[in-house]
């Protein structure tokens, strides 16, 4: 999948993962930005624009049939492996870019700590960028929602 991710950068059409039009990659960033993830896991309350994509394993899961990678580790393996220069190749990922993560406005500090069992106590419903996390709580009509504190430092952007 990887190899095939980084097809548009490899021909120099791309500079990014996230900036490479038609790629599962891309619709995945888009739709994770955009997604707000109820806290069965199981429920994305953002439409989806896109093809539905096999599901990443999510962490503390057992593997069932999803891809057999978190997808914090899946961007950091083609942020990685975009980054390697070919001579067969025109393109690569600028080695002087931050790493995903940081571009895609990610704590991975903070991420790790939230997906840990004892840190999702601090979610209820739902997972997400503080704006969408609002979103949600007016289509709920509730005032608040538990989790915009440990969102604002997962999603500091």
């Amino acid at each position: 999948m990887a190899y095939v991710e980084l097809n548009p950068i490899r021909a120099n059409m791309a500079e990014t993962p996230e900036s490479s039009d038609f790629t599962s990659i891309k619709q995945r960033i888009d739709d994770h930005q955009q997604a707000v993830v109820t806290a069965s896991k199981d429920e994305i309350t953002a439409e989806r624009s896109g093809l539905l994509l096999k599901a990443f394993l999510a962490e503390g899961d057992y593997l069932k049939d999803q891809i057999p990678y978190h997808y914090r580790e899946y961007l950091a393996l083609v942020d990685w492996s975009g980054r390697a220069i070919r001579t067969d190749k025109r393109g690569a990922i600028d080695d002087q870019l931050p790493p995903i993560l940081v571009r895609l406005g990610i704590d991975a500090e903070h991420w790790c700590k939230a997906m840990q069992p004892k840190g999702a106590h601090q979610f209820s419903r739902a997972v997400g960028c503080c704006d969408k996390l609002r979103e949600y709580a007016s289509k709920l009509k509730i005032r608040w929602i538990k989790g915009i504190s440990m969102s604002a430092k997962l999603f500091p952007t």
